[in-house]
């Protein structure tokens, strides 16, 4: 751990402590893919529980998926059934300009398929001050870290690797409700 040197210059008021630097895998020691249940077995895909695949991350908050699966599918296929407010990356399928950076945060407990890489909630991290900095790093970030030929990717490791910059997490939630403010305020001119 360091104190980083990226302290932004315009900040609230009320902060002056020193931001902090670390590897995401320092904080987030159990990043976690989802995986696809048999097709075989029908009754998997015949259930209530959203099941989250990279096309779905869209930037914001995801309250349904295209397709959902069972309890028995969870429980035979070793899922696991995030709670509302768990961030997901897109991990595979990163060389499609329209893949690359995606994220999204649960609004209903979900699971994810094998695209997907869940961040838990995390005591010192705000989520959605995560969500708002892997939106500004997302891409730059696939640029230095993916691998593959054919279909570049992340893995859990990799994902470790990243340089993670962030303040008090009273700051963090700050500037993620202030960020909010001006996506809506964004939503509604757009409207």
């Amino acid at each position: 751990m360091s104190e980083a040197m990226n302290i932004p210059k315009l900040r609230f008021p009320e902060f002056s402590s020193n931001w902090i630097e670390k590897k995401l895998g320092a904080i987030y020691k159990d990043l976690k893919a989802g995986s696809t249940p048999s097709r075989l077995v029908s009754e998997y895909f015949q259930g209530e529980n959203l099941w989250i695949t990279s096309g779905e991350l869209n930037y914001g908050y995801v309250s349904n998926t295209l397709e959902k699966i069972s309890d028995k599918a969870i429980k035979d296929t070793s899922l696991r059934l995030y709670p509302v407010g768990t961030f997901f990356i897109a991990i595979t399928g990163l060389e499609a300009p329209g893949t690359r950076g995606k994220c999204a945060i649960n609004a209903v407990p979900s699971s994810t398929n094998q695209s997907c890489l869940a961040f838990y909630e995390k005591e010192e991290i705000d989520t959605k001050f995560l969500f708002y900095w892997y939106n500004k790093y997302g891409i730059p970030l696939y640029f230095k870290y993916a691998q593959g030929t054919k279909q570049q990717s992340f893995n859990n490791k990799l994902v470790e690797r990243f340089d993670f910059f962030f303040s008090s997490k009273p700051e963090q939630t700050k500037i993620a409700a202030f960020l909010t403010s001006v996506d809506d305020k964004i939503e509604q001119l757009s409207k």
